[in-house]
């Protein structure tokens, strides 16, 4: 998605978070931010895509801060809080009248734990909010048909912490060849490839993708195109996946939450609303 002025100021919002999570340091987090503003400056608008210039500009905060991944702390943070509501979860999943509906919803809830855009979440206000909520662009009945007749599911994974909202819904595709997409390596707080290897789930096949932000297909291996266009379904999390495949004619359900003004005009929806999307073919 080629990028609007407005996302400029996002972006650095987004690199002075994750910046403070890192370092302390006052000359050090205005040397981080001078930097990428420079290279924010060097990038026409009309080649100005989100997802790429956004994922440039984290990498430029490792680069300078000398730090691997800004966003460990926090990822390890919000894992274990989503565990330990595991139980609750599972509970509420059972206690409903449409356990599959309540998946994708928590799924969708999930998607609020996103440090690209806020410094901290309230996880049970989190889930009971979307519990008590109907989605604004509903696909359902023909999501649940679809997955009904699928054989074969690609499932693209998005934020630590999300993920535990993920998994219970990945659990209720045990019927189907599920492979799971995590990213290669740290951006963002999204969850990496050796952290969801240290889960050592079953009945899922784990997948490297990319280090960049979204599911960029001219970065990916073609063996991993193959994969996805292959797949009867593909379930696609997060603004930023759905940001770069938006356009890619491909059996896609976007599940997430709009959380710019820019994608939420796109879609004619309200910021922060829940969205189950079926991608046009």
């Amino acid at each position: 998605m080629i990028a609007q002025s407005d996302c400029i100021p996002c972006i650095m919002n987004q690199v002075l978070r994750g910046v403070k999570l890192a370092t302390h340091d006052l000359a050090l987090q205005k040397e981080v931010l001078n930097e990428v503003m420079k290279y924010l400056c060097s990038v026409p608008l009309n080649v100005f895509y989100s997802s790429k210039v956004t994922t440039k500009a984290h990498n430029i905060v490792k680069r300078v801060l000398n730090c691997y991944d800004p966003y460990k702390g926090v990822k390890e943070e919000y894992q274990k809080k989503a565990w330990d509501l595991y139980p609750y979860l599972e509970h509420l999943i059972e206690d409903t009248k449409d356990p599959f509906r309540t998946c994708v919803k928590l799924a969708i809830a999930g998607n609020s734990i996103d440090f690209g855009v806020g410094d901290s979440f309230d996880l049970e206000k989190i889930i009971n909010d979307m519990m008590n909520k109907e989605l604004p662009i509903v696909e359902y009945e023909s999501f649940r048909n679809d997955l009904s007749l699928a054989e074969k599911v690609l499932y693209i994974a998005d934020n630590a912490g999300e993920f535990v909202f993920d998994w219970l819904f990945i659990k209720e595709l045990h019927d189907k060849e599920v492979k799971l997409i995590v990213k290669n390596g740290p951006i963002l707080n999204d969850i990496t490839y050796k952290e969801v290897k240290q889960l050592k789930l079953r009945n899922v096949e784990i997948i490297p993708g990319s280090s960049s932000i979204g599911f960029p297909l001219d970065e990916i291996e073609e063996t991993l195109k193959k994969i996805f266009f292959s797949s009867d379904i593909v379930i696609s999390k997060g603004q930023g996946n759905f940001e770069t495949l938006m356009e890619i004619k491909a059996p896609i359900y976007f599940l997430f939450q709009a959380k710019c003004q820019l994608v939420a005009k796109i879609l004619k929806v309200n910021l922060w609303d829940g969205l189950l999307l079926k991608q046009k073919i």
